[in-house]
């Protein structure tokens, strides 16, 4: 189940909007038992002046399912904002965090953080959310929980961050490598062979 606009285009660091998919993730949703509601209220909070949303989909709480949705979203239409509804609880069926954490490179865990934190209160149910956030390519993946004024609320405490964070990965470009003997006269080749054997020893 998908609504998707067509985004395979260049990721420059231009001035244009921020290209959002929405994932809900809910098994009675997907089979047409459940009218998705939490999709479109995440929806909602990404304002049409900064962000683009170009993909709503629905999947089903399966592990595989929601990595290989991710991985569209991230890999071939190169979406920069990847948020995930539901699936972020405690029950057997809530695997949303754990396909994410197998497809995010690296963790950025104070968005998650912040979004408990910030929301405990108003919202203890945020207490339960195993949510996580984190990188992959140049795609910033956020879990926020299902329940519509969770994710609504969780929405609504990160949205204002996240247009740095995509610039950063957008403008960032990889260290020049240092030639010459002076960049590697103070190196231990056998102190270096050390660690590397140490590193190895403990997988």
């Amino acid at each position: 189940m998908a609504e998707n606009k067509s985004t395979n285009r260049p990721r420059q660091a231009i001035n244009r909007k921020i290209s959002v998919a929405i994932i809900t993730v809910s098994d009675l949703a997907f089979e047409g038992l459940y009218k998705d509601e939490s999709g479109p209220i995440v929806a909602n909070v990404f304002t049409e002046d900064v962000y683009d949303v170009v993909s709503k989909t629905i999947v089903a709480d399966e592990i595989n399912g929601i990595m290989n949705e991710l991985l569209r979203c991230a890999d071939e239409a190169r979406v920069d904002v990847i948020m995930t509804v539901g699936g972020s609880g405690c029950s057997s069926r809530d695997v949303t965090p754990d396909a994410t954490a197998k497809v995010i490179e690296k963790e950025v865990p104070g968005i998650s953080e912040l979004i408990r934190m910030m929301n405990w209160e108003r919202y203890p149910k945020m207490i339960y959310s195993r949510g996580i956030s984190g990188i992959r390519k140049e795609s910033l993946i956020i879990n926020v929980p299902g329940n519509p004024e969770g994710a609504r609320i969780a929405t609504e405490t990160v949205v204002g961050s996240i247009p740095h964070c995509i610039k950063t990965l957008q403008t960032q470009k990889p260290r020049k490598k240092r030639h010459g003997a002076g960049a590697s006269s103070n190196r231990n080749p056998m102190a270096a062979s050390s660690k590397t054997q140490k590193f190895r020893n403990t997988t």
